[in-house]
């Protein structure tokens, strides 16, 4: 028996915290095994596409004040309870409004709000100063809102502060509330690069690794203004080192505008340095790579990856998302794919930002997932919670959006 969630929030881009953390949901309780429904008020063109099998569009939910057409809702909620024969209904809007229509249109089907920080970060904000222990006044439409909880099965908050202030507000027929672990690090400190035009190289300096078919991306024609290289790993092979040495030097003779350093056995502080001055890594290998570890620690400091298609690569370099991938040995691509994000800030910082989150939600954020996975475990099988594994994706056939106003649409898991 197959379970679907109804994921309910206002807008939907890539600016919201709230709203990037519904993106990368939907994919990871996709890959668990459950069918993810989504349903909005707006979405911006920026949002990235998510992998549910139906969609609507309900303008009213990003309009507060504005009293939601209530048959609207409730034929959106009849198509949803039809695509699956057990459903989670998973809120983040707040409307009172809302929350009665889809409660009464779903009886019976276990209700779960979810507390962002970012909503926290708001009613901070409201009069300018930080939460710390005071007493924060909520908006004028909260104290509805949080009596209609009360009918919920359950109420999630991401981090203690979040999960104070709820408590400290929540009519006594509530339930109780659920601290999860952070879905997103903190901020590292010094993302933005100290040389715009740095790559980097983290690894062996050997011959199948590509360092020397890096340095000759990097000096050879078609390249405007500066740029630097980084090259950071052992260097077991004196001679190879020499070799890269000399590429370098004959650039320079050229009168290209390039440079390299180099770090043979750096310790954790220069590496940590060098991941947080560089503006792109670089993984040239010649060889199959199953996870490159550096890929993955450039990614976590939001930088953009450029590397060779080889081994498990492809599971972490997603192609004009994350980085860009190129043939091993391709010194014309690897040096135009490099060009390209060095010479484009926007690009560079935007492939970063999503890098950062990929590595974030898909390592960073595992304790958040199972823990919230639990709760809906708790829900469908609170008899056996603890052993119930949900069922394999199948894709259905998605209902064709039939309600007047509302631009339903369905969508298709992505392919891989």
């Amino acid at each position: 028996m197959h379970t679907a969630i109804l994921l309910v929030t206002d807008i939907y881009d890539d600016e919201s915290p709230v709203d990037r953390y519904i993106h990368h949901f939907s994919e990871q309780f996709t890959n668990l095994g459950y069918r993810v429904l989504l349903a909005y008020g707006d979405k911006s063109d920026s949002a990235p596409d998510s992998p549910v099998i139906q969609e609507w569009v309900l303008p009213f939910l990003a309009e507060p004040g504005r009293t939601p057409a209530s048959p609207d809702l409730l034929e959106m909620a009849a198509q949803a309870a039809a695509l699956a024969p057990r459903l989670i209904l998973h809120h983040t809007v707040c409307d009172p409004t809302v929350v009665r229509t889809l409660g009464q249109a779903l009886p019976g089907v276990p209700r779960v709000w979810f507390a962002h920080p970012a909503g926290l970060e708001a009613l901070g904000s409201r009069d300018g100063s930080s939460l710390g222990e005071r007493e924060v006044p909520l908006p004028p439409h909260w104290p509805d809102f949080l009596a209609t909880l009360g009918g919920f099965h359950s109420v999630v908050a991401e981090g203690e502060e979040w999960a104070r202030v709820l408590r400290s507000h929540l009519p006594p027929d509530s339930p109780p509330v659920t601290v999860l672990p952070p879905s997103d690090p903190p901020e590292i400190i010094g993302q933005a690069p100290a040389s715009p035009h740095c790559v980097l190289f983290v690894g062996d300096m050997v011959r199948d690794k590509g360092l020397a078919e890096l340095i000759q991306a990097m000096s050879g024609t078609g390249w405007e203004g500066e740029r630097s290289l980084q090259a950071a790993g052992p260097a077991p092979d004196p001679d190879y080192l020499a070799h890269c040495e000399q590429l370098v030097l004959q650039a320079r003779e050229k009168g290209e505008a390039f440079r390299a350093t180099f770090h043979p056995d750096p310790d954790p502080a220069c590496l940590r340095r060098l991941y947080v001055e560089a503006a792109v890594l670089a993984v040239p290998s010649m060889r199959p790579e199953p996870v490159p570890p550096e890929i993955l620690e450039a990614m976590t400091h939001g930088l953009p990856v450029v590397a060779s298609d080889v081994g498990g690569v492809d599971l972490l370099v997603r192609e004009g998302e994350t980085g860009h991938r190129v043939e091993p040995g391709n010194v014309a691509a690897l040096a135009e794919k490099l060009s390209w994000l060095l010479a484009d800030e926007g690009r560079r910082r935007h492939m970063g930002k999503a890098a950062r989150e990929f590595a974030a939600w898909s390592f960073g954020a595992r304790e958040h997932v199972i823990a919230l996975n639990q709760v809906f475990e708790g829900l469908i099988y609170p008899e056996s919670a603890a052993g119930f594994v949900a069922p394999p994706h199948q894709e259905v056939e998605p209902l064709n959006g039939i309600i007047p106003g509302i631009q339903g649409r369905p969508v298709r898991p992505r392919a891989g």
